[in-house]
C-alpha cells in the first residue's frame, strides 16, 4: 500500500483529499500501527486536512476488541464489515472463517468500541440459498442498526475450482488456498 501511495502523490498532489478508504485486500490483517503509518504518510505528502471519512475494510473474524480499539486511535471513522452472510450454511459454502453469530458479534464490538458509522456488505445468488436467507440477512443487518447495507450478487469466475464445479452443475470444494 506504501508503494501505491507513493505512486499517487503526482497525481494527487493538488488536490484536497475528502476520502480514505483502506480495502480490496482485507486490512484487518493488518496491525493498526502499520494502518497508522500509511495514514501518517499520507497526511505527510498529501493535503490530508480535509479528511471527512477514513474507511477500513474488516473480516469479522480478524475485529477483536484490541484490534477495534487500536484502529479506533488511527483515525479511522468509518467501518466496513465483510460480513457476506448471517446465515452458517452459506458461509461455509463461501468457506469464510466466521459464523453468523460472530458475524454479530464483531458489529456490537465495533460499536462499543465507537465506530458510529458501520457498513455491511452482504453476497446473495449463493445457489441453494433463496430469498428468505437474503431476507434474513437484510434484517439482521437493519436489527443491528447498521447505518449502509452493501447487496451484492455472487460472481463465480470459471477459472477457479468453484466456478468449474457450478459451471458443470456440481458443487464446488471450496479451498483455504
Amino acid at each position: 500500500m506504501g508503494r501505491e501511495l507513493d505512486g499517487a502523490v503526482d497525481w494527487l498532489a493538488d488536490r484536497r483529499i475528502r476520502t480514505v478508504y483502506f480495502g480490496g485486500g482485507t486490512p484487518s490483517l493488518c496491525d493498526p500501527a502499520r494502518l497508522q503509518g500509511l495514514a501518517d504518510r499520507a497526511a505527510t505528502l498529501l493535503d490530508c486536512s480535509g479528511v471527512e471519512e477514513f474507511t477500513v475494510e474488516a473480516n469479522p473474524d480478524d475485529m477483536t476488541e484490541e484490534w477495534l480499539e487500536a484502529l479506533a486511535r488511527t483515525g479511522a471513522n468509518r467501518l466496513s464489515v465483510g460480513v457476506q452472510s448471517f446465515d452458517d450454511d452459506e458461509l461455509r459454502l463461501m468457506n469464510r472463517r466466521h459464523t453468523g453469530a460472530q458475524a454479530v458479534e464483531a458489529v456490537r464490538r465495533a460499536q462499543a468500541a465507537g465506530f458510529a458509522n458501520l457498513t455491511i456488505d452482504l453476497i446473495f445468488g449463493v445457489p441453494g440459498f433463496g430469498g428468505k436467507v437474503l431476507q434474513r440477512n437484510l434484517e439482521q443487518a437493519l436489527a443491528l442498526g447498521v447505518q449502509h447495507i452493501s447487496a451484492y450478487h455472487l460472481t463465480v469466475e470459471k477459472i477457479r475450482p468453484s466456478g468449474v464445479a457450478w459451471s458443470a452443475g456440481g458443487s464446488p470444494r471450496w479451498t483455504n488456498r
